[in-house]
């Protein structure tokens, strides 16, 4: 039953309430339903005859054929009287054009300004201008950076439009620059006619809770200082979670990519014992070390498709991989604006990029909500360095959704209280896991076993984001076997079969799970106990010195400052 959400109907109230000429800026979250709202609001003014045509931009080809494919599919329920077909701008010349309107890219509007200049003119008073992911239309005002060539070209257009839809989930661009077409307040915040947090798609039901799972370790960097008229030189050393520095260094070390990578792979091939077709995403620094991650992904018996700018098949495995037969797709950048794969559960993020918009964009393909599947199953999944800007904006998520849920609690659950799925006190938990590495000379990591569990407490005070107070819930308990539980299952199938990849895996998952007849999505922490015992008899470890290990005292962290040393890399 196809049904609009109640934003997308906020929308079509507020297009209607403007006057000719006007421009309606929505700011919906990525996986909000941004496509369906702007096809929403076109049909709408359609009928109102208030347009006669239209043009959509985006920043992505896959973007286009997505407009294009989503109107096909639910133009029926529009009916009767719904406007015509809206027809991918490289699929039709814009002079033979059959249909209600066109999609194309900033690219191609930056190509050939002349040709979407002429379709304008020619239904000058009567057009609609859609600009999708709008934050990349900056223009040069009090910011750092120029006008783009894209807002240029609509500026100009603008003369010809008789509706103007803004959409983007990044408000706010990185040279401060302003969005072409939308109002701001004194203070720079942007006055939006519709707007949704990731929180409220929460508390919807249309987005996944979030859950982070982030690598801590330490840089070592040999420093020649002059000291008494003598060079000396000296190793200096700086844990990861205090810094920001550095971070492609760290997220391009072998030693520590591949474990990120294998821990990414290990959880798609948990979440597929409960539907096979859940799958992740990897966004890799550069290209090359995007092949090198495909190419151990594949050694591991993962089914991976790359998607690079640079591979002539890249858009090809893009359509590809949406055909539910793989389980990890990598790419650098290709997928991180509006890929709408809805099985990727699994976000890896293997860059030093900490810009909010585009770890916003990228890790929330994780986070659109299937709606065949039990909703209590879904999460997002995403893993990363534990550096300072990615744990503020893990924290920042999670404080985002628990303030939404907290507002419903506080309204005694009324409203659209019927969508409302992740409420009360286990609501949708954003959790700080630091798995603990160990640094060597020069940046390289070793893998040292897993620390506590720490939970970053909301709310954050401006000036101690990261204040994280250790807990220790059951979840993360069981999270934490369940991590114990998998490195031993790796050895066992190396044990077993002479190597270790998806096939010998699964095969050793088989046996648990014919051994005490649970799969481990469904094992509490006492029976996840049981498995692991078990997995250590068969290897033959010293439970002794297990045991022993597990009562070590864990040091807790504190007094964690405020600020990043300089000069130390």
């Amino acid at each position: 039953m196809f049904e609009l959400r109640q934003h997308q109907i906020d929308a079509i109230e507020a297009a209607l309430a403007k006057s000719s000429g006007s421009a309606l800026t929505a700011v919906i979250p990525p996986g909000g339903g941004k496509t369906i709202l702007a096809l929403a609001v076109l049909d709408t003014l359609y009928k109102a005859r208030r347009i006669d045509a239209a043009v959509v931009l985006t920043p992505r080809l896959g973007l286009c054929s997505q407009f294009e494919l989503d109107w096909k599919a639910v133009r029926r329920y529009f009916q009767p009287n719904a406007m015509g077909a809206i027809v991918h701008r490289e699929n039709a010349a814009l002079n033979s054009l059959r249909g209600f309107g066109y999609v194309s890219s900033y690219q191609s509007l930056c190509a050939d300004p002349a040709a979407h200049r002429r379709f304008a003119r020619r239904y000058a008073g009567r057009l609609a201008i859609v600009c999708d992911e709008a934050h990349y239309l900056g223009e040069k005002l009090y910011g750092s950076g120029d006008t783009t060539q894209a807002a240029k070209i609509l500026g100009e257009l603008d003369e010809f439009a008789a509706f103007k839809l803004v959409m983007t989930g990044t408000p706010y661009r990185a040279d401060e620059n302003p969005i072409i077409f939308a109002d701001y307040s004194d203070q720079g915040r942007i006055l939006a006619d519709v707007e949704l947090t990731y929180g409220d798609g929460v508390v919807q039901g249309f987005l996944r809770p979030f859950d982070a799972t982030l690598f801590d370790g330490k840089l070592y960097q040999i420093r020649t200082r002059a000291r008494d008229g003598r060079l000396r030189s000296e190793t200096e050393e700086i844990e990861l979670r205090y810094t920001n520095q550095q971070l492609t260094k760290v997220a391009t070390d072998p030693q520590f990519w591949q474990l990120a990578v294998r821990h990414a792979f290990e959880k798609v091939k948990e979440l597929q014992e409960i539907w096979p077709r859940y799958c992740g995403i990897v966004g890799c620094a550069n290209q090359a070390h995007a092949r090198e991650v495909l190419a151990y992904l594949q050694n591991l018996g993962a089914r991976s498709l790359l998607a690079v700018s640079d591979d002539s098949n890249a858009h090809e495995n893009l359509r590809s991989f949406k055909s539910g037969s793989w389980d990890m797709l990598v790419t650098v950048g290709m997928a991180h604006v509006g890929y709408d794969h809805k099985p990727i559960a699994v976000a890896a993020v293997l860059n030093g990029i900490r810009e909010f918009n585009w770890l916003d964009q990228f890790t929330m393909r994780a986070g659109r909500m299937l709606p065949n599947r039990p909703k209590e199953e879904q999460t997002a999944w995403i893993f990363g360095i534990n550096d300072r800007a990615m744990r503020k904006y893990v924290t920042t998520k999670r404080v985002e959704a628990q303030r939404a849920i907290k507002m419903v609690e506080d309204a005694g659950g009324t409203g659209n209280s019927a969508n409302v799925v992740y409420t009360g006190s286990d609501g949708p938990r954003l959790l700080y896991r630091g798995i603990t590495l160990e640094g060597i000379s020069g940046i390289g990591f070793g893998h040292n076993g897993y620390s506590a569990t720490l939970d970053e407490d909301p709310p954050v005070t401006p000036g101690f984001e990261d204040d994280e107070p250790d807990l220790f819930t059951e979840k993360e308990k069981r999270e934490q076997l369940r991590r114990r539980r998998q490195g031993l299952v790796s050895q066992y199938a190396g044990k077993m079969h002479g190597q270790v990849n998806g096939d010998t895996i699964r095969q050793v998952n088989a046996t648990l799970l014919q051994r005490f007849g649970k799969p481990v999505n469904q094992c509490n922490p006492e029976e996840l106990e049981r498995q692991i015992a078990w997995l250590e008899e068969q290897l033959g470890l010293n439970v002794a010195d297990i045991e022993q290990a597990k009562q070590e005292p864990v040091i807790a962290e504190t007094d964690e400052p405020d600020y990043v040393q300089f000069g130390l890399f």
